[in-house]
């Protein structure tokens, strides 16, 4: 029987670690990363059911824990510790939309549902008590692997390169690549893409945060990788990299996700990523970012954005996927005529 003072004790270890890994991102309670006892009762407390959500890196270290034992994508305790907290508290983990991803990259559902019933059974076969033993260091690997459903390394787990909610983000960040490299100017790169923005795609609150966050420099925020490259090879990688990325966050929209009831909690080692989840979830006007964050040339950024958004009218066609590739199409040839 485990006493009331050791439990509280093993939750002040596992919120202390946790914190330091700055894993747990949401609008509402993480907007730190920190987790701690406080954290925890307004959880408790809370009229809104939280779900953690784990990206597809974190979802890959935890699958490859309960079949095979062991992870070679970082501690094997850091996992053990998100789901101790997890089970002690009695919040779900639901991998839908990194499932999702899977489904859609390999075109096959059956293959989403052999992975998924690998995750579903780990809190049915996977006791708390092995987590913990893990978590402290008592143990070194897993030793209740579950028994293999399928082969998970010859899951085909590329990324759905033909969803309309990434080709978007992938023309966009590539005319943000052609603007960034042929404007010397902030301001100049900032009113160049966003007008290019509003007038073919559909407006996202994260695509804003981040073009915004990047272009004033903000901490931890970085263009796509290779965006000076004199390969244009490596320029289109770092631009599908980042809409890949973009396109993440969109399952956790509150578009498509009812936050009056829930909280989504994301789970990711990218700081970058929890970044853009915080600061664009609730945020209308994204676009304020920028000029909230310079000084020179501030007044006259803030009215070209008025502007900008009095007479903007929502983007529609008829075909939005051929739209896009279009689009990409363009670009691409755009880019090669300057590298």
């Amino acid at each position: 029987m485990v006493s009331m003072k050791d439990y509280y004790n093993m939750l002040i270890f596992l919120c202390t670690r946790l914190s330091k890994l700055e894993w747990f991102y949401s609008p509402r309670t993480f907007k730190d990363s920190v987790v701690d006892l406080e954290k925890i009762q307004i959880i408790q407390q809370s009229p809104y059911k939280h779900i953690v959500v784990p990206d597809r890196n974190i979802l890959d270290r935890l699958i490859k824990i309960i079949t095979t034992g062991n992870t070679n994508q970082g501690n094997i305790q850091d996992i053990a510790i998100l789901m101790s907290w997890c089970a002690m508290l009695n919040i779900d983990i639901l991998p839908y939309y990194a499932l999702n991803e899977l489904a859609t990259g390999s075109n096959s559902e059956e293959k989403a549902q052999y992975e998924y019933a690998a995750f579903s059974e780990v809190f049915h076969k996977i006791d708390l008590f092995t987590w913990m033993a893990l978590a402290i260091g008592a143990e070194k690997e897993n030793k209740k692997i579950l028994n293999p459903i399928v082969d998970m390394s010859k899951i085909n787990t590329h990324f759905n390169m033909e969803s309309v909610d990434y080709l978007a983000n992938y023309a966009s960040l590539l005319h943000f690549a052609y603007v960034y490299r042929t404007e010397n100017s902030n301001n100049e790169r900032f009113k160049k893409f966003f007008q290019w923005y509003y007038d073919n795609s559909k407006v996202s609150r994260f695509m804003e945060t981040y073009i915004c966050s990047v272009l004033s420099q903000k901490p931890s925020y970085k263009a796509p990788k290779n965006i000076n490259s004199s390969k244009v090879e490596s320029v289109i990688r770092g631009c599908q990299n980042q809409a890949r990325d973009l396109c993440y966050l969109t399952e956790l929209s509150i578009d498509r996700i009812p936050y009056n009831q829930y909280e989504m909690i994301l789970i990711s080692d990218d700081k970058m990523l929890g970044n853009i989840f915080l600061n664009g979830c609730y945020n209308i006007e994204a676009i304020r970012i920028y000029e909230n964050s310079i000084c020179n040339g501030r007044h006259q950024i803030s009215e070209w954005v008025n502007n900008l958004l009095s007479n903007h009218h929502e983007f529609t066609t008829e075909d939005y996927t051929k739209h896009f590739q279009g689009i990409i199409g363009s670009e691409i040839q755009q880019l090669k005529s300057i590298i």
